[in-house]
């Protein structure tokens, strides 16, 4: 297996969190109004490209699926409370926001 390695790693480093915080910052629905659109496709679009990205680096789709499962179980316990307390009636839809 080999590992690519960039030029720069903190600018890589930098802009994937720059991505990932302005992503954080989109609605999810905590209010009680309907998740926009807008957000659904920035998060599936930042999804996609992050295991895209584990798989080219990281070693292929398995390696990419194992990081991603290893992340999982903190992101479901930190939804979790935040889907039960929801608005009405709007629990799952907020749940799927968080973890999306």
């Amino acid at each position: 297996m080999t590992t690519r390695r960039t030029a720069r790693p903190g600018a890589a480093l930098a802009a994937g969190l720059a991505v990932v915080a302005g992503t954080a910052l989109l609605p999810a629905g905590l209010s009680g109004r309907p998740v926009p659109p807008s957000s659904w496709a920035a998060w599936t679009v930042v999804a996609l490209s992050a295991c895209a990205m584990l798989t080219v680096v990281g070693g292929g789709p398995g390696r990419a699926l194992r990081t991603v499962a290893w992340i999982l179980p903190p992101v479901v316990l930190l939804t979790l409370p935040l889907a039960v307390f929801a608005a009405e009636g709007r629990g799952r839809t907020v749940a799927a926001a968080l973890v999306l």
